[in-house]
C-alpha cells in the first residue's frame, strides 16, 4: 500500500483526492490529512476516511487537540516519523512552500495541483527534486496529459508542447464588452467546478499564463516550445508535437479525479469508475487560436519566462492574486485586474532571486506596491 499524506484537504482537490483514496482502499494508506482552518469539515473527513492524524496548519498552537495536531511543524513532524510514499499538495497559496521542500530533502515523491508555488519557486523545487531523484507528479489536468504523453520520449525529441483552455465565460465576447463585467458573469465558468479565485483566473486567460510558467519549470522546456489554444469542450488537456511530425494528446472527460488518480498511483494505472469518455457522444472537438490582444497577458508571459529573471514571475502573480481578490470584493471593476498586472510589471526590476526567503520578501515588498495601485485606481 502506498502511504500518502493530503495538504488541504478541505478544499475542492482535496475532496476530489479523498474521494479517489475511499475509491480504492486497498491501494492507499491515509496517513493524514490537513486543512488552514475549516476543524469543522476536517474532523467530518477524519470520520469517514479515518486518517491516523489530522493537522489544522493554519492555527497555531502549541499542543494536541483531541487528535487534532496545529501548524506547518506538525506535518513536518508526521512527514519525518510516519515515511510517506507520496505527498499530495491539493492547497492553494504559498504556505505550503517550506514543507514541499522539507519532504523533497527527505526524498519523499510530491503530488501538486499547487500552482503558486511552481510559479515562485520553480526553479529552486525542481532542481531539489532532481538532485533528490524524486518525482514531481502535477495534478492539473493540462500539466498531468503533458507528463502522461512525455512517458517512455526524449525531451530532445520535443517539438512543442501546447496546453488547451476552455476559453472560460466570455469566450464569444469582444474586448469592449468585457468593460461591463459583472462578478456574478465572471464567476459562471462553463466547464469546470472551481473556487473563485481561479475561475476569474479562467475569465482573464490568467490561469493560462501561469500555467506556461509552470510548464516552463517542470519540463525544463523554452517559452518558445510553450503555448495554448482555447478548446471548448475541455476534452483535449494536452498536445506534445514531438519532431518526426507525430503528435500524442491526451484526452478524457473534465473530471479531476482522473489527473489525480493517475498522479497518486504513478507509474503504475489502476481501474477506476468514472465515466468513460465516448468520443461519439461527444461530436465536434472545436480548437481556436487565442486572441492576444484580447488577452495580452497571454502574449506577455513568454517574454517573463525568456527573460529569467524570478522577480517577473513572483510579480505577475502577486499582483494577479490582489487584484482577483479586489475584484472578488467589488473594488475594482473586470478590466482593472489586467490593468493592475501590466502598471505593476512595469515597475518591476529585473532580479533573480536565489532563494525561498529573497523570494517571500520580494513578494512581500511589491504587496505594498500593489495595493497602492488597487486604492490608487478608484481614486
Amino acid at each position: 500500500m502506498k502511504k500518502i499524506g493530503i495538504i488541504g484537504s478541505t478544499g475542492y482537490i482535496g475532496r476530489q483526492t479523498l474521494d479517489v483514496v475511499e475509491r480504492n482502499k486497498d491501494y492507499f494508506e491515509l496517513i493524514f490529512i490537513s486543512c488552514h482552518k475549516n476543524i469543522e469539515l476536517i474532523k467530518k473527513q477524519k470520520t469517514v476516511h479515518n486518517p491516523k492524524y489530522i493537522v489544522a496548519t493554519g492555527i497555531k498552537k502549541n499542543y494536541r487537540d483531541n487528535n487534532l495536531y496545529f501548524g506547518w511543524d506538525s506535518i513536518k513532524s508526521i512527514i519525518e516519523s510516519q515515511h510517506l510514499d507520496l505527498l499530495v499538495v491539493a492547497a492553494s497559496g504559498i504556505d505550503c512552500i517550506y514543507t514541499i521542500l522539507y519532504a523533497l530533502e527527505n526524498k519523499i515523491n510530491i503530488a501538486t495541483a499547487n500552482k503558486e508555488t511552481i510559479v515562485l519557486a520553480g526553479n529552486i523545487i525542481m532542481e531539489l527534486a532532481n538532485i533528490n531523484n524524486i518525482n514531481i507528479i502535477p495534478i492539473d489536468s493540462e500539466h498531468s496529459g503533458v507528463f502522461q504523453c512525455l512517458q517512455g520520449n526524449k525531451k530532445e525529441h520535443i517539438r512543442d508542447i501546447i496546453i488547451t483552455a476552455s476559453g472560460g465565460p466570455f469566450l464569444d465576447k469582444k474586448r469592449d464588452e468585457l468593460k461591463d463585467i459583472t462578478l456574478k458573469d465572471a464567476l459562471k465558468h462553463p466547464v469546470w467546478p472551481m473556487g473563485n479565485s481561479i475561475t476569474i483566473d479562467s475569465a482573464t486567460m490568467m490561469n493560462k499564463a501561469l500555467e506556461l510558467i509552470e510548464l516552463h519549470y517542470l519540463f525544463n522546456m523554452p517559452a518558445d516550445q510553450l503555448s495554448t489554444i482555447i478548446h471548448p469542450q475541455a476534452i483535449i488537456h494536452s498536445f506534445v508535437n514531438f519532431i518526426d511530425g507525430s503528435t500524442i494528446a491526451q484526452l478524457s472527460v473534465p473530471d479531476m479525479r482522473i489527473p489525480i488518480t493517475y498522479a497518486l498511483t504513478y507509474p503504475n494505472r489502476i481501474v477506476a469508475d468514472y465515466t468513460l469518455l465516448d468520443l461519439a457522444n461527444v461530436g465536434n472537438l472545436t480548437f481556436i487560436k487565442p486572441n492576444y490582444k484580447r488577452f495580452p497577458l497571454l502574449a506577455k508571459v513568454k517574454d517573463i519566462i525568456k527573460s529569467s529573471f524570478n522577480s517577473y514571475t513572483v510579480a505577475l502573480l502577486t499582483a494577479n492574486e490582489l487584484a482577483v481578490n479586489a475584484f472578488l470584493n467589488e473594488k475594482i471593476p473586470f478590466l482593472a485586474i489586467e490593468y493592475i498586472i501590466e502598471k505593476t510589471l512595469d515597475t518591476i526590476k529585473p532580479l533573480k532571486l536565489k532563494s525561498i526567503d529573497d523570494i517571500l520578501s520580494f513578494r512581500n515588498y511589491i504587496k505594498i506596491k500593489i495595493n497602492n495601485k488597487i486604492e490608487e485606481y478608484n481614486k
